[in-house]
């Protein structure tokens, strides 16, 4: 088979094809299933949590700027954190 050119026109009607369709049916229900949100303060009393431990940057950012949490380990590859059992 032969290289086909790449068609500009092509990909902008497939995405606006797309868009539009998405913005037809953005407000129709998808399913009956209850939404549940994680809060991680209940579930660190609720399974007696003392450490939590991050090697992603973003949670080690987040976790750092939060005040249930104290940093009490930190190398290149981890970041061990304790939890204040008073701010729970």
């Amino acid at each position: 088979s032969q290289y086909q050119p790449y068609d500009a026109n092509a990909q902008t009607s497939y995405l606006q094809e797309i868009i539009f369709n998405n913005t037809q049916t953005y407000l129709f229900e998808t399913s009956d299933l209850q939404l549940t949100f994680f809060n991680y303060k209940t579930e660190i009393q609720e399974w007696n949590v003392s450490y939590l431990i991050a090697r992603d940057k973003e949670s080690i950012l987040r976790l750092s700027n939060e005040s249930l949490f104290s940093l009490v380990f930190r190398n290149n590859e981890v970041s061990i954190f304790k939890v204040k059992q008073n701010a729970t």
